[in-house]
């Protein structure tokens, strides 16, 4: 995602993203061998009806996303990289069913 965002604003690989990319990829390292609660998306029932509204917003989500590709989807995949250690620090624990 990085690298498409990079590309997209023609910005140069100088030092200081140098250095953004390599704590990019240790967050990401450490996020992955982390037992950080993360939401799954499991829960989601296709099945059932859904309101209008919900059918409306991610019509706009996704007119947003084809808008500019690049720069939502790094950001939508960072927020989700941070919110299972904001949900962490905040003390809301995802709760597993056994």
């Amino acid at each position: 995602g990085l690298v498409w965002v990079v590309s997209d604003f023609g910005l140069s690989l100088g030092s200081g993203l140098s250095a953004v990319a390599w704590i990019l990829t240790m967050f990401a390292g450490i996020s992955m061998v982390s037992n950080m609660p993360y939401y799954s998306f499991k829960d989601i029932n296709f099945k059932k009806r859904v309101r209008f509204s919900v059918i409306l917003v991610f019509v706009a989500g996704m007119a947003i996303v084809a808008w500019r590709p690049p720069m939502f989807l790094f950001v939508a995949a960072l927020a989700f990289a941070l919110s299972g250690y904001v949900l962490w620090a905040l003390g809301h624990r995802i709760q597993r069913k056994a």
